[in-house]
Order: structure tokens, then C-alpha cells, then sequence
């Protein structure tokens, strides 16, 4: 009997020391994680500041640039991920189950009343169905090469009239704004090369035709102020 119960309370005692390493050894687990993520976001800061970039606006995840003309977010790891203005060839704004594309969409929309009414709830976009809870709110924004990064605004279930969901909802609305901005601003200065060097080539042209004697100098420069004019 006696043996028995020395038996019994050994493995009791190992259980226990057993139970108690596990806890420690989590415990080390997580005070090692929280360390090398606090060591992780002084070296994205420094990185950041060694670039010379410096956040003029700041709208949840969302870091922007304006006098570098870059924005940045975080992956996974809470790396930098950096990205010129120039790379933004279109967006949309996920609103729970609503999508609506960029190029100033979602500001339509919302003054339509289609994601954003009364007291900020959604309501959806094809049933005008109103909701009063927000699970999910980010836009997407497609890059030039194939990519995209998503931006998060709300990702858990939110009150819509919360000051949370009025805080986001504001930072979605000035994001949207900066990146219809930036496709608006890469459109102009993709078109512009395009519309000089036709000009060029067709200035070229009528020089050679003046050259050949085909046009008199008059009508040479006619049309050379006409094309410049373009």
C-alpha cells in the first residue's frame, strides 16, 4: 500500500514538473517573440528613417510619403513594404461584402448613400439591405507588376456607429482620395511622352517635305505651331 502511494505521488510530482517546464518553456517562447518583435519594428523605423522617408499622412496601416512620392505598408512580419506612386494602377474597396473599384468610386458611392448612410451603417451595395455591425473594411491596390498589397481598415466585427468605425471609415475615404490621385497623376504623365513624340515625329515630317520643296515655309510653320499647339 505504502508503495503504492510513493508510486502514485511520483508521478503526480513528474506530472507536475512536467506541466510546470511546458509553462516556462512557452513562457521563455513568448517573451522571446515579444522581444524580437519589438527589435523588428526599431529596425523597420530606423531602416524608414535611413531612407530618408518621413510619414506625412498616416491612415491606419497605411503610411504615406508625399514629398518622396512613396507609401508603405507591413507584411506579416511587420517588414516595410515600400512602394513609389507610380506603381499604382488601380484600387478597390472591400466594405463586408461590397466592392467597389477606384478611380474615385468610392467617394461616388458614397455620397450615393450605397456603402456609407444615417449613422455611418453599410448598407449593401446590390439589396440596400442596412447592417449596423462592419466585419471587414481594406482596400486592395493593384501595382504594376501583376501584384497586390491589401490595406486594413476594420478586420473584427465593429459598431458602425462606433468612434472606431468613424476613425476608419475616415482614414478608407483619405486613402481612397491619395490613390485616385496617384492612377490619375501616372495616367497624365504615361500619356504626355506618347503625345510628344507624335508631335516630334510629325514636325520631323513636314520638315522633310519643306526640305524636299513638297511645302512652302509658310505652310511649314503653320502646321509646326499647330502640332506644338497639341
Amino acid at each position: 500500500m505504502y508503495l503504492k502511494l510513493l508510486t502514485t505521488d511520483y508521478a503526480t510530482t513528474t506530472t507536475n514538473g512536467i506541466l510546470i517546464l511546458i509553462m516556462l518553456l512557452i513562457c521563455a517562447a513568448g517573451v522571446y517573440c515579444f522581444y524580437h518583435l519589438i527589435k523588428r519594428s526599431k529596425l523597420n523605423k530606423q531602416y524608414i528613417e535611413e531612407s530618408g522617408y518621413k510619414v506625412t499622412d498616416e491612415l491606419g496601416d497605411l503610411k504615406v510619403d508625399k514629398n518622396n512620392s512613396v507609401w508603405w505598408v507591413k507584411n506579416y512580419f511587420g517588414e516595410p513594404i515600400i512602394h513609389n506612386f507610380g506603381e499604382v494602377i488601380d484600387y478597390e474597396l472591400v466594405v463586408n461584402d461590397n466592392t467597389v473599384k477606384g478611380k474615385g468610386a468610392f467617394s461616388r458611392a458614397v455620397a450615393g448613400g450605397l456603402l456609407f448612410g444615417g449613422v455611418g451603417a453599410v448598407a449593401g451595395a446590390s439589396t440596400a439591405k442596412r447592417v449596423t455591425v462592419v466585419t471587414a473594411l481594406y482596400i486592395n491596390v493593384y501595382l504594376k507588376d501583376g501584384t497586390l498589397e491589401r490595406i486594413n481598415f476594420i478586420n473584427t466585427a465593429t459598431k458602425a456607429d462606433s468612434f472606431t468605425y468613424n476613425t476608419m471609415k475616415d482614414c478608407a475615404e483619405k486613402a481612397s482620395a491619395l490613390f485616385t490621385a496617384m492612377i490619375a497623376d501616372n495616367e497624365s504623365k504615361n500619356a504626355s511622352p506618347a503625345s510628344t513624340i507624335s508631335a516630334a515625329d510629325e514636325i520631323a515630317k513636314y520638315k522633310k517635305l519643306l526640305d524636299d520643296g513638297a511645302i512652302t515655309e509658310e505652310e511649314y510653320n503653320a502646321k509646326k505651331k499647330q502640332l506644338m499647339e497639341i
